[in-house]
């Protein structure tokens, strides 16, 4: 088909333009917007990704604290405060110690709060042990004395005594 009209033609061309101008804005456009939004997402998943940092240290501060609770409760009475052990009290341990009559034999724990002092050893002979009670029961720093453990073997005598503190 010939168009006898050369406008038209130039309107046409024109169009064919113009559409083409409206479509490469459109895809200016459309990349400009993937590009915001794939920096939008790139910039959530590097929040998302520090926060998931985040939320694992706190989880292992919480398992550490976790830890240190169980070791606690491990080594409590259920149900039962115990209250700070006062400057006294540690006085009275610091200086009882020491003078605890063991010749041979030795302390193997000594467990203490605030109301009182658990004692564990070995002597290695009945007199030594006798020594030992003796000083443990006449001590006037305790109120309650008390042989908790007596375990006499062939060379030697392991004891527990539990002692209260005066005043508890």
């Amino acid at each position: 088909m010939i168009n006898l009209l050369p406008w038209r033609e130039k309107r046409r061309q024109q169009q064919a333009i113009k559409i083409m101008i409206h479509w490469l804005c459109l895809t200016i456009f459309v990349v400009i917007l993937g590009a915001f939004f794939y920096s939008w997402q790139q910039k959530i998943d590097h929040q998302i990704y520090q926060q998931k940092q985040h939320i694992r240290k706190l989880k292992s501060q919480f398992s550490a604290g976790e830890a240190k609770l169980k070791s606690l409760r491990q080594h409590t009475v259920k149900g039962k405060f115990y209250p700070v052990l006062n400057s006294e009290n540690i006085d009275i341990i610091l200086n009882t110690l020491p003078f605890i009559p063991i010749q041979q034999g030795e302390l193997q724990k000594v467990l203490f709060n605030a109301e009182k002092i658990s004692i564990q050893g070995v002597a290695l002979s009945q007199q030594e042990f006798a020594a030992i009670e003796q000083f443990v029961m006449q001590h006037p720093q305790f109120s309650q004395q008390k042989l908790k453990a007596f375990n006499p073997t062939t060379k030697d005598i392991y004891f527990e005594f539990s002692l209260h503190f005066k005043g508890e």
